[in-house]
């Protein structure tokens, strides 16, 4: 802990933002004091060169090696990243089961409309709020919602009500589509980051089959239970299994830590630090 003390204390994190460029990959920043810069010992892990006093977190991230903690968070984020797909097919068979719920022709784009809508304006919204909170929680508080969402929606008593709860999703998968890839990246190697961007993407395939396989399993049955004014069909079940995966992502995501980049931006230096030993 006392050396993880002496290192957060060389590092001068506002002098650090104020030279730090997200779009550059080679971007330098400077994070030792002017007394420090003729030392000889290297700090971080030898990363941070205390020759030059300089610092690039593309450096610090490059110096890793690729290990089972990058193959979780990709594994993580993928099965977040599924969620999109997940719900666009299991409104998808909800179009065609909810007979409950009187679907008619001229009803029955209201869903699709409603969860299209919805994305392109939490794509909006939430991208520039991730910023601000961390990529890592605005995934977390979306797919949460999502989940609860898709629960609640398992109970809609009428169609307008599925509308509606088909635009809050749309809007909080806006926040999962937006972060899921940046908040990868910041931890992988520039070497490692053109594979490992199809392989997150490829769990929308794995997205597709889950809940195609689940509906062909569960759709086909017909069972009605009636609660209060419903009643709960097999449609109402598939969306309720369709959340498992996502609850998998978001428990997976609970073990990783924030961007080195944005825990940086928040001053925490000493849990950067703690960061770099744990990639």
């Amino acid at each position: 802990m006392a050396d993880i003390d002496k290192q957060a204390r060389r590092i001068k994190p506002l002098e650090a933002l104020s030279n730090d460029d997200e779009n550059n990959v080679n971007d330098k920043t400077y994070l030792l004091d002017s007394h420090d810069h003729e030392a000889e010992e290297n700090y971080l892990d030898g990363i941070l060169t205390a020759k030059d006093g300089t610092l690039s977190i593309d450096d610090i991230v490059n110096s890793s090696v690729v290990g089972l903690f990058h193959i979780f968070v990709t594994i993580s984020c993928g099965l977040c990243y599924s969620t999109a797909t997940i719900i666009l097919n299991a409104y998808s068979s909800f179009i065609v089961a909810a007979c409950d719920l009187h679907i008619t022709i001229s009803n029955s784009s209201w869903v699709g409309s409603s969860l299209s809508i919805g994305m392109m304006i939490g794509s909006l919204v939430l991208g520039i709020v991730s910023d601000y909170i961390g990529r890592r929680k605005t995934i977390l508080i979306s797919v949460s919602c999502n989940i609860i969402i898709m629960i609640v929606s398992a109970f809609s008593y009428n169609y307008l009500m599925a509308a509606l709860l088909a635009f809050l999703n749309g809007f909080c998968l806006g926040g999962v589509i937006t972060s899921c890839h940046p908040y990868m990246v910041e931890f992988l190697p520039k070497r490692y980051r053109g594979l490992s961007v199809p392989c997150m993407t490829s769990f929308v395939i794995f997205g597709n089959i889950y809940c195609n396989v689940t509906g062909f399993l569960i759709l086909p049955f017909r069972f009605y239970y009636s609660i209060g004014e419903i009643y709960f069909t097999s449609w109402r079940l598939h969306f309720i299994i369709c959340t498992v995966p996502m609850l998998i992502g978001i428990l997976s995501l609970l073990f990783l830590p924030n961007s080195l980049r944005f825990t940086l931006k928040r001053g925490n230096t000493i849990q950067v630090v703690q960061i770099f030993n744990q990639i």
